[in-house]
C-alpha cells in the first residue's frame, strides 16, 4: 500500500513538472504527502484575482470535473490554502491517477480560456472583472455550482 501511494505521488510529480499552471503546495520534498497530495494554482491570471474570485473560479473548475465524472471531492480543505487535493493513498491505482491528470489539464485550459475572454470589459460587458460571465458561461448561468472550494 505504501509503495502504491508513493507511485501515485511519482506520477503527479512527473505531471507537475510538465504543467505551467500548478505546483505542489509543499515546496519541500520531505513535507509532501503521498496520500493527500496538495497542489496550488500558479497561473498568473488566476493569482491576479482576489480571493473571492479565485474561490469562484475553483468552484467552476471542480464543477466541470464533476459534470464530466472525471473527479469528485478534489477541492482543498476549507482551512487550507486554495488549490487541489488529490487522494493518492494505497487504495488508488496509479492508472487512475494517470487518467485524472489530462482531465485536470483539459478543465483548467477550458476554464482559463473562458475566464480570460470575459476578464477584459468590452463595450458589451461593462460589469468589471467579468468573473460572473466566466462562471455563468461554464455553469449555465448558475454562478459556480456545487464542487467545493470552500
Amino acid at each position: 500500500m505504501i509503495k502504491r501511494s508513493k507511485s501515485n505521488l511519482d506520477a503527479i510529480e512527473e505531471w507537475v513538472k510538465k504543467t505551467n499552471w500548478v505546483a505542489f503546495l509543499a515546496n519541500d520534498l520531505e513535507s509532501r504527502s503521498s496520500t493527500s497530495i496538495c497542489l496550488k494554482i500558479k497561473d498568473s491570471w488566476f493569482l491576479e484575482k482576489d480571493i473571492a474570485e479565485q474561490k469562484d473560479i475553483l468552484k467552476s473548475f471542480f464543477s466541470i470535473l464533476e459534470e464530466k465524472e472525471a473527479a469528485y471531492d478534489i477541492n482543498h480543505y476549507p482551512s487550507a490554502p486554495l488549490g487541489i487535493r488529490i487522494w493518492g493513498g494505497g487504495t488508488i491505482e496509479q492508472s487512475n491517477i494517470k487518467l485524472l491528470l489530462p482531465w485536470l489539464d483539459w478543465a483548467w485550459n477550458d476554464l482559463s480560456k473562458v475566464c480570460l475572454l470575459y476578464t477584459s470589459p468590452s463595450p458589451r460587458d461593462q460589469r468589471g472583472s467579468g468573473l460572473a460571465a466566466c462562471s455563468c458561461k461554464k455553469n449555465g448561468g448558475g454562478g459556480g455550482g456545487g464542487g467545493g472550494g470552500g
